[in-house]
């Protein structure tokens, strides 16, 4: 199903999606492995200049031609969370040398949601290898390893997920200095390439908190509605099967997308009822 994704929404699922990353990378201490150098790491904690945020709101005051502000408190940035191991070239003097990067960094339209108010499409294959080529470049040039969690609300375009776990995205991007997984924040779903083993290691830090209780019981109540009506309104699922506000929607949406994968239904957008599931037939 092609998404229909408000720029409230992206802004309040990239603004969780990075705080969560941020919760797990500070539960300390810590052991990072370093495949390049084949070393583990102990941290017991990380020194300010060495965890950074980034967006792209400069990028998007420029195209848009609207105020800072309005940028910043409107629209989905696409954040990036990274966070740095270093450590003396020399035990006793020298200066710092990067080793190790761990990045969650969202991927969004954000044109789309300024202009239109909303996001419809997944992301392509060529604008993720054009954002992986710059990622590669920079840890070969700086010869540390880099640890990337690219993360979309829309989703990833069908030739994306055959790509990522192909033979030939392997032999061509799954360097030896940058590690990737891909994060569906809509459905929770984590996608990498097989054959990369160091991300599995990392795996935990990326993939989106669901309670999993309440999932359970929002599918048992929209199935019951798919029996009785065909249908279900994902509104009326959140108020009636969900403690409400935008985490009850996440949810809903989770079981929607989930009953979808499993053949229970087909997930589409109208234009009175807003995102609904039909019983398929």
């Amino acid at each position: 199903m092609k998404r229909f994704v408000t720029r409230d929404v992206a802004k309040i699922q990239e603004l969780n999606y990075i705080g969560r990353f941020d919760i797990k990378m500070n539960e300390l201490p810590k052991m990072i492995y370093d495949p390049i150098e084949r070393k583990e790491r102990k941290i017991n904690r990380w020194r300010w200049r060495y965890h950074c945020k980034f967006d792209d709101a400069d990028e998007i005051v420029k195209r848009l031609k609207i105020n800072y502000d309005e940028v910043t408190g409107m629209l989905p940035l696409n954040l990036r969370s990274r966070y740095a191991v270093a450590e003396k070239r020399y035990k006793l003097f020298g200066w710092n040398e990067t080793k190790v990067i761990i990045e969650a960094a969202v991927l969004g339209h954000l044109l789309d949601y300024g202009e239109n108010g909303f996001d419809t499409r997944s992301v392509t294959l060529s604008e993720l290898l054009s954002v992986l080529t710059r990622y590669i470049g920079s840890a070969e040039y700086g010869n540390y390893f880099h640890v990337l969690g690219i993360t979309s609300v829309t989703g990833f375009d069908r030739k994306v997920l055959e790509h990522v776990n192909s033979g030939e995205f392997h032999k061509n991007f799954v360097s030896r200095y940058v590690s990737l997984c891909l994060v569906d924040l809509e459905t929770g779903e984590v996608f990498y390439n097989e054959s990369d083993e160091r991300i599995k290691a990392y795996i935990d830090l990326f993939k989106p908190v669901f309670d999993e209780e309440k999932v359970r019981a929002i599918k048992e109540y929209v199935l019951e509605r798919l029996g009785l009506k065909n249908f279900a309104v994902l509104d009326r699922v959140v108020e009636e099967a969900t403690e409400g506000g935008e985490e009850g929607k996440r949810l809903a949406k989770k079981v929607f997308y989930d009953l979808e994968k499993e053949g229970m239904g087909e997930v589409r957008y109208d234009k009175e009822f807003g995102i609904v599931i039909a019983k398929s037939r």
